[in-house]
């Protein structure tokens, strides 16, 4: 999730987290029909009430798909309707991604989660108190640079620069510190632009690279990318946002093709459905990590806890669903996984707007869930 700034700069980087109509017929395990009525329903009222011009969702029992659907279009004002392989913009689902890697090199006894960042930051002020652990359970304290009003005046008047992964960290290490290391929970995406940058030097590859390497390539994501320019791989649906726009707008504007390196590690990812049903499983079960790592990544960061909600390492624990939400300007995304059932939710939406209900892909996956496990709604 890229957090919200203050409400008069239209909610920036809320999720960095969140006409028509036609049914997959490519299921595989067809559930009951009850089922498949209820899970129709709960995507109906979560597209009535929201705000997006399209929605994509799926659910997934182990690996066999139970359910598929869209609904709307492929962009504001249009009449095309959505199909499964469209790329979308996937926001903060990045941080899953990024984190993970990260633990694979915890695994392979690169570093460990108690290294001090100074290792790679020493200009950092007091680099020695923040650990990697702190950086991937949002527990450091630093600053987001996404809260910096020069960042977000700059990002929005012109919305194709291209940003490095220095332009944001200088800008967040500049700002004064939010709480003390390891004594608070604030989402800041400059965490996950360090992770990022340590992955890098660690590996000696770029981002992007390490991704298609250690994950794309293993879990066989075949249409998952980190594209350094503005453009998105084809077929690709059209993301409308009120972001950057004077108050009382009401006609969003087209961010399709706005630069996404402002999200880097935190955020810049693209994939499509399928690809991220594959991640949603692999993530929620540590496909790619000894089970000991991946049973401290569930570990919460006890300063987040609320209700059954928490963060723990690049990931969320919404009363047993492991995933994680991600929003860039334009495009809102949702993958979760419920371990016990094997569950795998997947929605997609080519919006960031919000309602009383939330980011439009959020609200579709609670919809989704609260009909699958009522006892498990989150």
């Amino acid at each position: 999730m890229l957090e919200h700034a203050n409400p008069s700069r239209r909610q920036f980087l809320a999720g960095l987290l969140g006409t028509g109509a036609a049914l997959s017929l490519r299921a595989q395990a067809a559930p009951a029909p009850s089922q498949a009525q209820q899970l129709e329903a709960a995507l109906d009222l979560a597209f009535r009430r929201g705000k997006s011009p399209g929605l994509i969702a799926g659910v997934w029992k182990g690996e066999a798909e139970l359910w598929s659907a869209v609904r709307g279009v492929t962009a504001m004002g249009g009449s095309q309707v959505p199909t499964f392989p469209l790329h979308t913009r996937v926001g903060s689902v990045t941080k899953t991604m990024v984190g993970t890697l990260t633990l694979q090199l915890v695994d392979e006894g690169k570093f460990g989660l108690q290294q001090t960042v100074d290792r790679w930051f020493p200009e950092l002020p007091r680099a020695r108190d923040i650990t990697v652990e702190m950086l991937g359970r949002m527990s450091s304290g630093i600053a987001s640079y996404t809260f910096d009003n020069r960042f977000t005046d700059e990002y929005f008047s012109h919305p194709d620069k291209a940003w490095s992964e220095d332009d944001l960290v200088k800008i967040a290490f500049a700002a004064p510190r939010v709480f003390e290391p390891g004594k608070g929970f604030q989402y800041c995406n400059t965490n996950f632009v360090m992770l990022g940058k340590i992955i890098e030097k660690t590996r000696s590859l770029k981002l992007g690279q390490a991704l298609q390497q250690f994950l794309f390539d293993p879990l066989k994501m075949t249409h998952s990318s980190y594209p350094l320019g503005t453009d998105l791989p084809a077929p690709y649906w059209s993301g409308c946002t009120l972001q950057g726009t004077p108050d009382g707008t009401t006609r969003p504007v087209d961010a399709t093709h706005w630069s996404p390196t402002f999200g880097a590690g935190a955020g810049q990812a693209v994939s499509v459905f399928q690809d991220l049903w594959l991640w949603a499983r692999a993530l929620g079960r540590g496909t790619t990590l000894k089970p000991e790592t991946q049973k401290a990544r569930l570990l919460p960061n006890t300063y987040s806890s609320k209700g059954g909600r928490h963060y723990c390492f690049g990931v969320g624990d919404e009363n047993g669903w492991i995933g994680h939400a991600g929003t860039l300007p334009g495009y809102n995304t949702q993958v979760a996984y419920l371990p016990h059932q094997d569950l795998t939710i997947v929605v997609m939406a080519n919006t960031d707007m919000e309602t009383k209900h939330g980011l439009p892909a959020v609200d579709a996956f609670e919809c989704l869930a609260a009909a699958l496990t009522p006892e498990r709604k989150p």
